[in-house]
């Protein structure tokens, strides 16, 4: 015990084999202590709430904005409980809507530094602005950080009356703004955006502060004895950071974090001058076979052998401009445009433009690109005008950029499972929030299926079978290829349905509001619509609620979590059930169970295996977030060194 209050248990953890029993029995002893100080804490609010609500809004007001400490340190204790009080009663005043007593137990738990589990659907939004509106009593300005644009600009319309009735300046972070208008966003006691933009903010701060003119030795002096004043410093956009609060913590925190941040130099107009170099690659990795070529998809590289060296050294194109890299990497890369990176699940093709897929959340991203001429390698595969290749200005993980946060916390309904990370990582503690009203949905077992053409055959039975009877269905896929495959076969068995994927990204909103209706089956990539509430229909609850049907597990058990707690949210009926095949990717890259000759359903205990090799796909991801974070922090120390 005493190791877990001064977090050190996952040390303990990683030196000795301790039973997962006594881990689990530490944490909860944990839990229940923190979960216990949270309900006095409520209790005590609910006391300052009393004398609170007498109050003229002018006085509440004016009682609110006279707990700013003086020396800007986070508020605590009864100062903190009273804050709260003020928060809710402003809630009322503004919204009409009073946040539960779970809602003010996460709200504590994050402005005390934590992380709360708070499942999904339990009011998110308005959860976070309480820590936002407590925490910006300190001054220095609060960053709440969502996963998505369209989250960041519907949190701070919803709840922009609660900090104007509070006194507070709130704003919402334009991603396409200048440089001016960010500023103002900055300047504010709260202000929300996506979590990558805080941090190419950041880079482009640091940036435009790398462009300036140096002073040269002995120039300080000089202006001094000269009286000339000094040079100015530019006009970063963003204040040194205080607070951030950050909704669906573990894909900001644990999913992003496996790529950097990066900014490169504008790449030119018009076609790349090699861009016959990277379509000759093309072609020559088109005609290698396997004793040219080693390929391992589940560690994701490509490798020509001695055979394959000397065949594309044969064929090396005479061109005068020089070549960025050896010859043989641009086929190299060309092979893994081929056999690494699928179309419509890796990236799609719109226009005559690549766009990247984030495999964790099924969005698309026009403005990022591959390095090492990868990009340039898929865009030759695709038979596409080859864009030039970006160079790298300044870099940061997201590890290292969040912890430059003085003030961190976040919240999520899934993070139990990274606990360890989050602690050792970001310093940041976990406590779970109890349910506002009892979970009723049902977690039906997985089916399991020899390939994924069976697992969609069963998977249109099953939606067919529950649309008929009045349920509304909301089809999971892993990815754009997946969903696409299944939307042509429900069109054959004539089941009408909507389709939301990377490409259908400016619907979602709507989508995902009528997905609780009737008999409405909706198919969404990974996790399209998260953070967007699914109202249910009267006749949709008394047909048993919204049904969730993941087809393939995702790379993480968070996301399938993800995926099942989009039913059965503040107490409504619903259903979860998971097909999977043994042909799907995350088996075939993690050493699944063979396929063979096996066909139809199978055996379903074949599932514990497939879940083995989801945690395999899981330690894989662990492994290149601590890659990344090591490899920046030693080029950070290398840049600090050589000044």
């Amino acid at each position: 015990v005493c190791l877990l209050e001064t977090g050190q248990i996952s040390y303990l953890l990683a030196s000795v084999n301790l039973d997962r029993k006594l881990h689990d029995w530490l944490l909860n002893q944990r839990r229940a202590r923190s979960l216990a100080d949270l309900q006095r804490a409520i209790a005590r609010i609910g006391e300052m709430e009393s004398t609170v609500s007498g109050l003229t809004d002018d006085a509440l007001r004016t009682r609110f904005q006279g707990l700013r400490p003086a020396d800007q340190r986070p508020v605590k204790g009864e100062p903190l409980w009273l804050a709260f009080a003020c928060i809710r009663e402003a809630c009322v005043r503004a919204l009409g809507k009073r946040p539960y007593d779970v809602q003010i137990m996460a709200g504590l738990a994050m402005a005390e530094g934590a992380i709360a589990e708070m499942a999904t659907g339990e009011g998110k939004t308005l959860t976070a602005a309480l820590p936002a509106c407590a925490l910006a009593l300190q001054g220095g300005g609060v960053h709440v950080a969502t996963v998505n644009a369209y989250l960041a600009e519907r949190d701070f319309t919803l709840m922009r009356p609660v900090y104007e009735f509070l006194g507070l300046t709130a704003a919402g972070l334009p991603e396409r703004g200048n440089a001016k208008e960010k500023k103002q966003a900055y300047a504010a006691d709260i202000t929300y955006g996506t979590g990558y933009e805080f941090g190419f903010d950041f880079l482009r701060d640091r940036l435009a502060d790398h462009a300036r003119a140096r002073p040269r030795l002995g120039q300080a002096w000089r202006d001094l004895v000269l009286d000339r004043g000094s040079a100015p410093v530019g006009d970063p956009m963003q204040r040194p950071f205080a607070c951030a609060v950050i909704d669906e913590v573990d894909s900001v925190l644990i999913d992003e974090a496996v790529t950097p941040l990066i900014i490169s130099r504008a790449i030119p107009p018009g076609e790349n001058p090699l861009a016959p170099v990277y379509r000759l690659a093309d072609r020559i990795a088109a005609g290698l076979g396997e004793k040219e070529t080693e390929i391992d998809e589940e560690a994701r590289t490509v490798r020509l052998t001695q055979a394959g060296l000397a065949e594309v050294y044969e064929r090396a194109p005479k061109i005068e401009l020089p070549l960025r890299r050896a010859w043989h990497e641009y086929v190299e890369q060309a092979l893994r445009a081929r056999h690494l990176f699928e179309r419509d699940v890796h990236y799609l093709c719109r226009g005559d433009a690549i766009e990247i897929i984030d495999e964790n959340t099924g969005r698309s991203f026009a403005d990022r690109k591959w390095r090492g001429g990868l990009h340039q390698a898929v865009e030759a595969k695709e038979n596409l005008p080859i864009t030039g290749e970006t160079d790298s200005d300044v870099t940061i993980s997201r590890q290292r950029f969040y912890r430059l946060y003085p003030f961190l916390c976040g919240m999520s309904g899934t993070v139990r499972e990274e606990a360890v990370e989050f602690r050792d990582v970001y310093g940041l503690e976990i406590v779970a929030i109890p349910r506002h009203r009892p979970l009723c949905r049902k977690e039906l077992p997985d089916r399991v299926f020899a390939s994924g053409a069976e697992a969609r055959e069963a998977a249109v039975s099953e939606i067919l079978a529950r649309r008929t009877a009045g349920q509304p269905v909301l089809v999971g896929t892993r990815t754009v290829l997946q969903s696409e495959r299944l939307s042509a076969r429900l069109d054959v068995a004539g089941i009408p349905h909507r389709l939301l994927n990377a490409k259908q990204d400016a619907e979602e909103a709507a989508i995902i509001a009528e997905a609780g209706s009737p008999g409405r089956v909706t198919i969404a990539t990974n996790m399209a619509g998260r953070g967007a509430d699914i109202p249910l229909d009267p006749a949709a609850r008394e047909a048993g609620g919204l049904h969730v049907l993941g087809i393939e597990r995702n790379e993480a058990a968070r996301i399938d979590r993800q995926l099942a707690g989009r039913s059965g949210r503040q107490g409504d009926p619903g259903s979860a059930q998971f097909f999977v095949a043994l042909d799907d990717e995350i088996p075939r890259r993690y050493g699944g169970p063979d396929p063979g000759d096996r066909t139809g359903e199978l055996d379903p205990g074949l599932a514990r295996d497939l879940l083995a090799c989801q945690r395999r796909a899981e330690m894989e991801a662990l492994e290149r977030r601590i890659g990344v974070m090591r490899e920046d922090e030693a080029m950070d120390k290398l840049k600090r060194y050589l000044g």
